[in-house]
């Protein structure tokens, strides 16, 4: 079962949008829910490197009542903190969910 004390952070989910106008295509994101109660908790840290050089990255499990509108395209925000989602959701229990869990990972 699910507690809403739990579920002690607000996130917006976001999906990303492609536009074309006059040719040029560009593409956005677009939210498509507001300060949906979360819980986030930090999993690990870790620093890449990259062509660009070196970024610190730091994972998180964030669970969240279930929905049917998040895919593993969209992505959080927290704040001014963006949380890329890594894989599908996992929605616990199996048979018939309440919640789910997204594994994700932050950029800075």
């Amino acid at each position: 079962m699910m507690l809403a004390s739990q579920l002690t952070s607000r996130v917006d989910i976001e999906e990303p949008t492609t536009t074309n106008t006059k040719g040029v295509s560009s593409s956005s994101w677009t939210v498509i829910a507001r300060s949906v109660p979360a819980e986030v908790v930090p999993r690990e840290s870790m620093t890449v490197k990259q062509a660009a050089g070196v970024q610190a990255q730091t994972t998180h499990l964030v669970t969240i009542r279930i929905r049917t509108d998040i895919t593993s395209k969209c992505r959080l925000k927290l704040g001014s903190r963006t949380l890329n989602i890594l894989g599908p959701p996992r929605r616990v229990p199996e048979a018939r969910p309440e919640k789910m869990i997204l594994e994700c990972i932050e950029v800075e």
